[in-house]
């Protein structure tokens, strides 16, 4: 995992990313967020492969859960001890030889009930195994239901002035 501010690559350079356009399904009109270094961090979920893929076993639905089990974590941890934090983007590991397409978007909101209780009562003390998170179902249920709804394809944008925009389509 790698934490940073909100910024993209461009050739050998990092460029600021100060706009979100969460696109909505159907054509409902995009909602246009300003984002900044100092509310937003962005989490790479990287593994050994090309381009941060897992580079061995099989993909599995049970180990994308796990994967976006620790986003959850991360984010709940993130927005309750880091002060002024109001967006977490996390980014998926792609498939092994793709690039990144997933992106995870979470803003403080998006969390209060369950910051306001202990994270035991969201996500188990213990993280599970890909061979045992089948078997919690209760809690593979609240990781689908925060999370499936924030998930995203993500591509990037430019706008005229010449900023970095992250566009955020809803996942299929």
């Amino acid at each position: 995992m790698i934490a940073k501010e909100p910024a993209v690559a461009a050739g050998t350079q990092q460029v600021p990313v100060h706009y979100l356009d969460l696109r909505r399904a159907k054509g409902a009109g995009d909602t246009y967020v300003q984002i900044s270094s100092s509310d937003s961090l962005t989490y790479s979920m990287c593994g050994a492969g090309q381009s941060c893929a897992i580079a061995t076993g099989k993909p599995s639905v049970a180990r994308g859960t796990l994967v976006r089990r620790e986003i959850l974590e991360l984010a709940l941890y993130t927005f309750k001890y880091v002060g002024g934090i109001h967006h977490v983007i996390a980014f998926m590991p792609p498939k092994l030889g793709s690039p990144p397409t997933v992106a995870i978007y979470l803003q403080k909101a998006d969390l209060s009930e369950q910051l306001k209780r202990p994270l035991a009562n969201t996500l188990s003390p213990k993280p599970p195994l890909v061979s045992t998170i089948g078997a919690r179902a209760g809690e593979q249920r609240r990781i689908d239901t925060l999370l499936n709804p924030r998930t995203f394809n993500f591509s990037l944008a430019q706008s005229q002035q010449g900023d970095a925009i992250l566009v955020l389509q809803p996942a299929a």
